[in-house]
């Protein structure tokens, strides 16, 4: 029980840190300017909140870029991923060390070419690589801190 509880909370502080995200624009959509800055605010010290690299919804930008967003929704979905695996069994060992720097490879050299100034990258992939990393990553972060708990001490 002790397992499941964990899983939950860590499903709910994703859920809520994602609605942030979305919910600092749609203040600002609805002329809730202070609040919304509020929220901007609050996301800043983990992301440049870059408007050209951010996507826009209710026609304001995301509270973090695309690849941030991407990194955090990947999260979500890969501790769903993990806990719908778990349910059947097949939870241990799917995503290892080698899958998660395959996962951040993408992102890495998306990031690094365009740091060089060698080519921009779009919102789509940025959004993309930041979602493959931050599944691959949750997944195998939930399964490593689920295996050390289950531990005998």
């Amino acid at each position: 029980m002790k397992t499941r509880r964990l899983l939950a909370l860590a499903l709910l502080a994703q859920a809520i840190w994602l609605g942030g995200i979305v919910l600092a624009p749609y203040l600002a959509s609805r002329g809730h300017d202070d609040m919304a800055g509020r929220l901007y605010d609050a996301y800043r010290p983990f992301c440049h909140q870059m408007a050209e690299r951010s996507l826009m919804v209710f026609g304001e930008k995301m509270a973090v870029c695309a690849r941030c967003f991407g990194i955090y929704a990947g999260a979500l979905a890969g501790t769903f991923v993990f806990i719908v695996a778990a349910a059947v069994g097949k939870r241990r060992g799917m995503v290892g060390m080698p899958a998660v720097l395959v996962a951040l490879a993408p992102l890495a050299v998306d990031g690094v070419s365009q740091l060089l100034g060698l080519r921009e990258s779009g919102t789509t992939l940025r959004l993309a690589t930041g979602l493959l990393f931050g599944s691959a990553v949750a997944y195998y972060v939930v399964d490593r801190v689920l295996s050390r708990m289950e531990e005998p001490s």
